[in-house]
């Protein structure tokens, strides 16, 4: 992800005549949010003189620089640059494999009276420095197999509760400060001593569409044996899968006789 965000810093930065240094600045002095640069900038690793000169029109950071940012607070490097688009990233759904799982890895789903309201917040917390948000909206069907995953593996899965900023989350308005609160105002995210664990739930929650959010409408429960075997069966490429069903289907056909065989 970091050599991503270089290569894509990078690209924006080969032609630096179409970027103005003023509008530079008053954008970062938007992502500091009121902050002191310094020691705003000193958290994701930009030194005194760097900071200095950035917010002084003086220089422009390099491409390892604005990765350490956009990995930091979340920024969309393309509005940070040249004003297209909005100040933070948000990602749209991913695939169930691609998620991150472990203990440093937590997921958050906002709680509403229709049920749940997108997006889905993936923030991880390594010990050796601040934590990394990514952002995920889209269409809630879109967003099935992976709250599947994430309740079949176990991996932390939170109700948080609604707020009208949610809205500006989903649009890229929204900053990782926004969600995680500091020293001077609490985030959207409340303490961990008042999270709901959503795991349990999901077994008994249809993912439907119905004005953006997911609805709490409890189906019969599939069998755990059922759902092993539907995950299994994912696992398989195209050709594999063809093969595997088209088997279960002859021995569903071919059931009495295969015993009458057995007992001769």
């Amino acid at each position: 992800m970091d050599s991503q965000k270089n290569q894509n810093s990078s690209h924006l930065l080969r032609d630096t005549t179409q970027i103005s240094e003023k509008d530079f600045v008053d954008r970062m002095v938007l992502l500091t949010e009121g902050k002191k640069p310094n020691p705003w900038a000193s958290r994701f690793g930009w030194n005194r003189g760097l900071i200095s000169l950035v917010f002084n029109g003086k220089q422009l950071p390099g491409p390892e620089a604005l990765a350490s940012l956009a990995q930091a607070e979340r920024v969309n490097l393309s509005w940070l640059l040249t004003g297209e688009g909005a100040p933070y990233e948000v990602l749209p759904p991913p695939h169930w494999d691609r998620l991150a799982l472990g203990s440093e890895v937590s997921y958050y789903l906002f709680a509403s009276d229709g049920g749940l309201q997108l997006p889905l917040v993936q923030v991880t917390r390594p010990s050796t420095h601040f934590p990394i948000v990514q952002v995920y909206s889209g269409l809630p069907a879109d967003f099935a197999d992976s709250l599947d995953y994430l309740h079949r593996t176990r991996q932390p899965l939170y109700f948080a509760p609604d707020h009208p900023q949610v809205a500006e989350l989903r649009k890229g308005w929204g900053s990782n400060r926004l969600l995680l609160g500091d020293d001077e105002q609490p985030g959207l995210l409340p303490e961990p001593t008042v999270y709901i664990d959503l795991s349990a739930k999901l077994p008994i929650m249809p993912l439907q569409a119905h004005n953006g959010s997911y609805l709490v409408n409890p189906p019969p429960v599939i069998p755990d044996t059922e759902r092993d075997w539907l995950w299994a069966l994912r696992g398989l490429d195209k050709e594999a899968q063809g093969l595997v069903l088209a088997l279960v289907k002859r021995l569903g056909k071919g059931e009495s006789s295969l015993m009458d065989t057995s007992n001769r």
